[in-house]
């Protein structure tokens, strides 16, 4: 017998042995090394039980970066239906990456919620996932919390923000999460400006970022002349505490006149 074993390759196994291997890889290897080598796989995964009710994928500090992991993971997500929620926190996630997921959110139906907080997409990741959200249909969450996206992120998101004005191409995205993003009151004055005409957004937390009295200014009235019923709730940290209340006094009258 040679002592060189032939290993049989997983292009060839039965199904039955192709499952038995399944069951010891993690859902998010299935996806990122399984599916999409050939169609053969395809169609054994399609069917796998373990991938088909894979609607959840936590890869919360697993150390993904822009080249491989990200890449990887976007290329799944242009052909996966299933997922609906994908946790990508504390990474190493920078613009490059945010690139590729972005063009996955163009393509992919089903994602509902996605968490990049604690990344460092910069503002360049953050325009390059707001013109995603421009034609995505499906994404309601996104947690951006501690990437530094500045103000011009900000900028790129009030312009999302905005489009249903021009176009009536109405966003999905109800939850907006840029908690700690380097925020001064230029990007509280853009965010400000799309208050007042944005339909969908229901939840924009910009809390722990520097806006300052100018910026919670532009931000009130914002939420004064919106003309949506629904409201938005705003979370606002580093103010003073009757630039506060003007905000929530805002809020409150214009839900009186309806």
């Amino acid at each position: 017998m040679s002592s060189h074993n032939i290993i049989p390759s997983l292009l060839h196994l039965p199904v039955e042995l192709t499952y038995r291997i399944l069951d010891h890889l993690a859902p998010s290897d299935i996806l990122v090394s399984v599916r999409d080598v050939c169609s053969r796989l395809n169609a054994i995964t399609n069917i796998y039980p373990r991938f088909q009710t894979l609607v959840t994928l936590d890869l919360l500090s697993n150390g993904i970066d822009d080249d491989e992991g990200a890449c990887c993971l976007a290329d799944a997500l242009k052909i996966n239906q299933a997922i609906t929620r994908l946790d990508l926190t504390r990474n190493n996630i920078g613009p490059q990456g945010a690139q590729h997921l972005a063009d996955a959110l163009k393509i992919n139906q089903t994602l509902k919620i996605l968490s990049l907080s604690d990344n460092t997409i910069g503002e360049e990741g953050a325009c390059y996932l707001s013109d995603a959200l421009k034609i995505n249909k499906t994404l309601v969450t996104l947690h951006l919390h501690g990437n530094r996206i500045n103000d011009k992120g900000a900028q790129c998101f009030a312009d999302m923000m905005m489009i249903n004005q021009v176009t009536h191409n109405f966003i999905t995205l109800t939850k907006l999460n840029l908690r700690s993003a380097c925020i001064d009151f230029e990007g509280a004055q853009f965010l400000g400006d799309a208050l007042r005409s944005n339909r969908t957004l229901t939840e924009l937390d910009i809390s722990f970022n520097r806006i300052g009295d100018d910026g919670a200014q532009y931000l009130g009235n914002g939420l004064k002349n919106n003309q949506v019923k629904e409201k938005e709730y705003l979370v606002i940290c580093h103010i003073l505490i009757n630039i506060f209340l003007t905000v929530t006094e805002n809020i409150d009258d214009s839900n009186e006149q309806y």
